[in-house]
């Protein structure tokens, strides 16, 4: 049986290298991949769209990309977090905007 591919994780590369592996690729930890998937899950309903939060976050991947302490890496991914949830505010927001602009009189 041949295993297909899923197309839409070939855009998830590692950006922040936590160690060289024998491949010579660079091993990206666990919690840095996980909020990365998390930007990306919700930037697809944002205002200024996927594109734009993917750029954002890239830009601040990169500035933490040389945290080596568990401890710093923890903080970081704990405020990328933050800003995820705060996206999930403006877009519940803009939700509630066209909504309320849709269906009542002003």
């Amino acid at each position: 049986a041949q295993v297909k591919k899923n197309p839409c994780r070939k855009h998830l590369r590692p950006l922040l290298p936590l160690s060289s592996t024998r491949t010579g690729r660079c091993a990206m930890h666990p919690l840095v991949r996980d909020l990365y998937k998390r930007f990306l899950f919700v930037g697809r309903d944002c205002p200024g769209g996927l594109d734009l939060v993917r750029r954002k976050a890239k830009e601040g991947f990169r500035q933490n990309a040389l945290l080596t302490d568990e401890v710093e890496i923890k903080r970081a991914v704990a405020r990328g977090r933050w800003m995820v949830r705060e996206l999930h505010g403006v877009i519940k927001l803009r939700k509630y905007r066209d909504m309320k602009q849709r269906f009542y009189d002003q």
